[in-house]
């Protein structure tokens, strides 16, 4: 057993039998991914339909705060930003095209949830379109009650007041409705499944040859050019700075 932990709080563990990977199992009580139970409710109806179209590994067995799913395949990742060389652009299109593919019915009834969940938020997430980023950024809080800081995460009641500071001063309003953060033309307005944290790290090659995407705590529906969006600003960033 060996520990596979990301960076959202959450304890992972890769289960392996004579060298190979037969299982990962998750502890999701610590994540701040999971301290709201409309968020929870999300990921395990995203990665129930991921499931059923084969976007993702068989479930094991789960519990109140933890799950265990088969091993879907190997690394393929060179580094943090980079993929291995025998891992082609080709291949990588084929995987985004395939999760973007996933039946999109499955958020509406949680999109719903977020509208009610917060009077103060209600009449501002009614008027925003949704390819707004309110919609499928996990920071935007509307799931968690709390926005998420990044690597570290620091503590629900830091993250609630600064969620309510955005919220009192006007800020997330203007920054979550604001146009000029909204995808233009029609293509990249497409609302699909998106995986929302997709990188090297998050890809592996199944038995099968075929690569398959994992880790499924920010996977939304949105517009499909969030997750290459996302690609470009995280590496471009990270190697620029």
């Amino acid at each position: 057993i060996k520990e596979s932990s990301g960076r959202s709080g959450a304890a992972g563990y890769l289960v392996s039998k004579a060298g190979t990977a037969v299982a990962m199992l998750k502890v999701t009580g610590g994540s701040i991914l999971h301290t709201h139970p409309a968020t929870g409710k999300r990921i395990t109806a995203a990665t129930e339909v991921l499931r059923k179209v084969n976007n993702a590994p068989a479930m094991l067995l789960s519990g109140p705060d933890f799950y265990a799913e088969a091993a879907a395949g190997t690394s393929v990742m060179k580094d943090f930003f980079h993929f291995k060389d025998d891992c082609t652009a080709d291949e990588i299109a084929t995987l985004l095209a395939r999760f973007h593919s996933t039946p999109t019915d499955w958020f509406a009834p949680l999109r719903d949830e977020y509208v009610e969940r917060d009077a103060g938020l209600a009449p501002i997430l009614r008027a925003a379109p949704l390819h707004s980023p309110c919609w499928h950024l996990p920071w935007s809080g509307i799931d968690t009650g709390k926005v998420v800081m990044g690597m570290g995460n620091i503590s629900d009641k830091i993250t609630r007041k600064v969620l309510q500071l955005q919220i009192d001063s006007g800020v997330w309003q203007k920054v979550m409705t604001c146009e000029a953060f909204y995808p233009v033309s029609e293509a990249a307005k497409r609302l699909v499944v998106i995986h929302g944290d997709f990188k090297p790290d998050n890809v592996l090659r199944g038995a099968d040859g075929n690569l398959i995407a994992i880790d499924y705590d920010l996977c939304q529906v949105g517009p499909a050019v969030h997750d290459f969006g996302y690609m470009l600003m995280m590496w471009y960033s990270r190697t620029t700075c």
